[in-house]
């Protein structure tokens, strides 16, 4: 039993293409919402000497990542994470049509 791979080895490249967008794509979606996150984060610290319950310091905590989220301030931000996360899916989804149009045994 032999692969397509093996017939065509020049599928190797874009595969390899994918895969670094796929890392690419998800490493700036992450640092993009990490940015948010941390910031609201920093913020917190004066919840601490609130004496707030935890549950309610989450709710808290989770209002203001939202709020922070549609800030103008972070519109890079939430640029960078909407089109990485887009880029993602699509490069997901030609890996997945290569791997299955081509990737099986023949």
């Amino acid at each position: 039993m032999s692969y397509a791979w093996a017939a065509n080895p020049y599928l190797i490249v874009p595969s390899i293409v994918l895969f670094a967008v796929l890392f690419g794509s998800f490493v700036l979606a992450f640092w993009a919402m990490t940015k948010v996150t941390t910031q609201a984060d920093r913020l917190d610290e004066s919840d601490e000497n609130q004496g707030l319950s935890w549950h309610q310091s989450l709710r808290q905590r989770q209002s203001r990542i939202d709020q922070m989220w549609v800030d103008p301030k972070f519109a890079w931000e939430r640029m960078l994470y909407e089109r990485s996360t887009t880029t993602f899916i699509v490069a997901f989804a030609l890996q997945v049509v290569l791997m299955f149009a081509f990737g099986n045994p023949s």
